[in-house]
């Protein structure tokens, strides 16, 4: 397909899975018909980090170019709460944000994908300013980053927040670097608070 007749087709693009390699997820939505795809660059329910080998990085460049798959997204870590009471989740949750990042860029991933997170009882107001400074400090860490946090609506269920277009548009005015910012929509409920 000319690069004409791409701009006119619609964008389409599915969660790919990294069993075998990173670059495998390409590949799979290239045989699917894919035109993007979404993956996770590590587990997504677990805490440890993965460090990315030179040659996994350089793998994953090559099969992108030859298939031509743009965007690619990866989504961020289930267990990650940026609203989250717990000094040690908070902590963890921050961390792994800039792993996350990280791994993004090495690949040239431009696009992060996180849920807000969830209150745990604290209240709308906190959990919201508990966001706002979790992306501050985030931003802190990765600066120089081309990597845009995108963030993901929730069904606003329980604590989780994020489920509404004014909880969206306070993180964004809340935020000093918002222009790292994206927005993308979940139509899927959440799986209960984390």
């Amino acid at each position: 397909m000319d690069k004409q007749t791409a701009l006119t087709q619609p964008l389409l693009g599915a969660h790919m899975s990294i069993a075998g390699g990173l670059e495998k997820a390409l590949l799979r939505g290239q045989k699917l018909g894919c035109r993007a795809i979404q993956l996770f660059t590590k587990s997504s329910n677990r805490w440890e980090e993965r460090f990315l080998e030179e040659s996994e990085i350089q793998l994953f460049r090559e099969v992108r170019t030859k298939t031509g798959m743009d965007p690619v997204i990866s989504h961020a870590s289930y267990l990650i709460n940026l609203a989250s009471p717990d000094r040690e989740l908070y902590g963890k949750s921050l961390g792994a944000m800039v792993h996350e990042i990280c791994r993004c860029e090495q690949l040239g991933i431009d696009y992060l994908v996180v849920h807000p997170g969830f209150h745990k009882g604290c209240g709308e107001r906190w959990g919201m300013n508990r966001i706002t400074d979790a992306l501050d400090a985030i931003h802190a860490d990765t600066a120089g980053a081309k990597v845009q946090i995108a963030l993901e609506t929730t069904a606003g269920q329980g604590t989780a927040l994020g489920g509404s277009l004014e909880q969206i548009a306070r993180i964004l005015g809340g935020v000093k670097e918002n222009s790292r910012l994206q927005l993308t929509h979940n139509k899927m409920l959440p799986k209960g608070d984390r």
